[in-house]
């Protein structure tokens, strides 16, 4: 089984957190013509539009699985809400990833990201173990995917921006 391909809608939408968590390949932005084993988007409007953008051209045996990173203020909001229940028939799995108001205060949040499933879960705080539990679920979502077994979707190299040949 390999690591996952991460790849996210924009810049900040926890992308590298996501990737480094899981010991993935972060492959920075994803674009039009391949998909990601795990799609991260923020819990705006603007990044889940740009999720339904991304899920309308990924093939629909893909098996997607989104990764949604919420923000405190927005977490709870109804059209947020409204726009993942559009979205999750069109996914194999959709799981949302807390917000952790300390990562807003560290120089390098990511390097706790990827000490977290390493970590005995009660020596974590309440926030780092919500984000703990929403990271097994994912992998337990790309795992079950079946996507891990296979070479990653080739019709895009993953970070290259150049078109696979073969």
């Amino acid at each position: 089984m390999r690591a996952p391909v991460v790849a996210g809608v924009g810049g900040g939408v926890g992308t590298t957190t996501v990737a480094a968590a899981l010991r993935g390949h972060d492959a920075g932005r994803v674009t039009a013509g391949w998909w990601p084993d795990i799609l991260v988007c923020r819990g705006t409007l603007d990044s889940l539009r740009r999720a339904a953008a991304v899920l309308e051209t990924a093939d629909p045996e893909a098996f997607p699985v989104l990764a949604v990173t919420l923000d405190a203020a927005r977490s709870a909001r109804r059209p947020i809400r409204a726009h993942l229940e559009l979205l999750e028939p069109d996914l194999g799995a959709l799981v949302l990833l807390p917000y952790v108001r300390r990562w807003a205060t560290l120089t390098d949040p990511v390097a706790e990201a990827a000490h977290l499933l390493a970590e005995p879960v009660d020596q974590l705080t309440r926030p780092l173990r919500a984000y703990t539990a929403a990271l097994r679920e994912l992998v337990e979502a790309v795992t079950a995917s079946g996507r891990l077994a296979a070479a990653p979707d080739r019709r895009r190299r993953p970070g290259s921006g150049e078109r696979d040949t073969d």
